[in-house]
């Protein structure tokens, strides 16, 4: 059995599972008879194992069958997003998928490193993943598990948890959870809570002074959290074990945190513009061509969900920020900051794709919780956003799904282009069901990857 090396990080390698295992029936009827009929202490390895394993069975009930059919007649995938959508229907470049499956090595990467013994990361959500000088990885998260996983991949139900926390991957190989601590070397979140305001962290990049810059949102949350203990997140964790009582969020503000990119130390945090209830915090992406750094925001209406767009001059995002007005056009004045498109998710990504396009990729939020993952083509970064193209189909939730059961849902997905490799793209989701559904089932709240080739046709 030959090892294979990970792609991204060139430190790690993966003993393949290929060899010796006789495969029978319908790749679905695999995966539905490893779940059921084995101990429980296999069960979260079997998450691991439907990953790495192959190429094909990654679809339960999404894109395998139309991947074989467009392989069989010559063709591609090409599907349109659900639901009335900005640009529908509009002539002239077209994104081309021409396959998809699972990322294996980010997959086993990040599953491996949840069972490792350094009381380090064991799932979290959000996932950004950004380039470091000295050609190592910081791999953001928003709330995050912490501690260790039993043998059967649960968690206690006092498992250390904090809003944010980095994984950071040597150009060796290795990883570790980078924390902030206490006087008395107690681990909190990488930006901690203050008094009953906790932080989740959202797009970053890193700028040409070698800091790694971070948008981050301040929340309070549900009313019932009572800390008396100094640990807020942990509060939280305790709180939302208890049936009932209100758990909605309240944002209070956006924050930039920059931090050393060469060793991550805080730098400082400065307040961004927050007048308007926009959370701008979706994406951070740097446009060389026009040297501008572009924010993307989301405003959160429930049902719907709207993009923003700002942008500073250079790559510093403590300059003035220039809001889109929706129509081409750049106001000083954040209310006058106008929605670009609807349906997008929280968290989304906008990367240049090619010298004349840029792509966006998020969840298709028509639907509540849906598992398509959509990509829309523009010629600007600031859009308009057209011609929404179906990447992935994810497999995971609702009753069936990849673990059968109702309350898992899949969010959050967007792209990562520090990962990119031609014109192949590694697109993240998050995993998230009921709080005791992912103390106990703990590959149920942590990030899947896909692997998603893409081109782009003039018709």
């Amino acid at each position: 059995m030959k090892m294979r090396a990970c792609r991204y990080f060139p430190g790690v390698r993966w003993w393949p599972l290929r060899q010796n295992i006789a495969v029978v029936g319908t790749w679905e009827d695999l995966w539905h008879n490893v779940i059921a009929r084995t101990v429980p202490a296999v069960k979260d390895v079997a998450a691991i194992f439907k990953s790495e394993y192959d190429d094909v069975a990654y679809s339960l009930r999404g894109t395998a069958g139309e991947l074989s059919r467009a392989e069989r007649e010559g063709g591609s995938i090409v599907d349109g997003a659900a639901g009335s959508r900005a640009g529908a229907g509009v002539s002239g470049p077209q994104l081309r998928v021409m396959s998809t499956a699972p990322n294996h090595d980010l997959n086993s990467f990040l599953a491996k490193y949840a069972y490792h013994d350094d009381e380090g990361w064991t799932g979290g959500d959000s996932t950004y993943v950004r380039r470091l000088p000295g050609d190592r990885h910081v791999i953001m998260f928003s709330d995050t598990f912490l501690g260790r996983l039993a043998a059967d991949g649960s968690r206690v139900p006092e498992t250390p948890f904090v809003s944010n926390s980095f994984v950071v991957v040597d150009r060796d190989g290795q990883a570790r959870t980078l924390l902030s601590r206490t006087l008395d070397d107690q681990a909190r979140a990488v930006l901690p809570p203050q008094a009953d305001r906790f932080h989740w962290l959202g797009g970053s990049h890193v700028t040409g002074r070698d800091t790694l810059d971070v948008m981050y949102l301040r929340f309070t949350g549900d009313s019932r959290v009572l800390d008396t203990g100094g640990d807020f997140d942990a509060a939280r964790l305790r709180t939302a074990l208890i049936p009932g009582g209100a758990g909605e969020l309240e944002m209070h503000g956006n924050l930039l945190a920059r931090f050393d990119a060469r060793d991550l130390s805080l730098l400082d945090v400065t307040p961004m513009p927050s007048e308007t209830g926009v959370h701008w915090a979706s994406w951070v992406e740097h446009d060389a061509v026009g040297d501008h750094t572009y924010v993307y925001g989301v405003h959160d209406e429930g049902a719907e969900k709207f993009m923003h767009i700002a942008r500073v001059p250079g790559d510093d995002l403590r300059q003035p920020w220039e809001f889109s007005d929706g129509q081409g056009g750049w106001s000083a004045r954040e209310a006058d900051s106008a929605p670009v498109m609807s349906g997008v998710a929280n968290e989304y990504s906008v990367a240049r794709l090619s010298d004349r396009h840029f792509l966006l990729v998020t969840q298709d939020t028509a639907v509540p919780y849906s598992p398509d993952i959509v990509g829309y083509l523009s010629e600007s970064p600031a859009g308009p956003f057209r011609s929404p193209a179906l990447l992935h189909r994810a497999t995971e939730s609702g009753p069936a799904g990849f673990y059968r059961d109702p309350e898992t849902v899949v969010y959050n997905a967007h792209e990562q282009p520090d990962l990119r490799r031609g014109n192949e793209l590694t697109i993240t989701y998050n995993l998230n069901s009921s709080v005791q559904n992912v103390l106990d089932v703990s590959s149920k709240y942590r990030p899947n990857a896909v692997r998603v080739r893409v081109r782009v046709e003039v018709t």
